[in-house]
């Protein structure tokens, strides 16, 4: 299930690409070390659909663009560069219900008051302005 975040990752990679001088015209790389296997890739890629200088590596490249996107689970070092986080899956799952009073209110009331598992991205902006 799609976040809630993707809608600011959007609104976020507009107004960046615009201040980068680039609009949708930016340029963009999405640094992601699982290229065929990463289930979030695809939604990803859809929400850039529209960036036309998109570039899909699976490690950062030598000459990065201004904006850099890479997976919440990998740091890179990328330095003069700032990141924000953003949440682009969630899933819960009845596994997550920790004890049986808790499984009784879901199974009666279809409540739960587990968080659901989030899965995100990191959205790096560099920060030179030689760039």
């Amino acid at each position: 299930m799609a976040a809630t975040d993707l809608a600011d990752l959007q609104r976020a990679l507009s107004d960046l690409g615009g201040l980068t001088g680039g609009g949708r015209d930016a340029r963009i790389d999405v640094a992601w070390p699982d290229l065929r296997t990463s289930l979030m890739l695809p939604m990803l890629r859809w929400q850039l659909r529209d960036f036309e200088q998109l570039r899909l590596t699976a490690s950062i490249p030598p000459d990065p663009a201004r904006l850099v996107i890479t997976p919440q689970e990998d740091q890179p070092r990328l330095d003069g560069y700032r990141g924000a986080e953003f949440a682009v899956v969630q899933r819960w799952t009845p596994a997550q219900i920790p004890n049986g009073e808790a499984l009784l209110r879901w199974l009666l009331y279809r409540e739960d008051r587990t968080p659901a598992q989030k899965s995100g991205l990191i959205l790096w902006i560099n920060t030179n302005l030689q760039r």
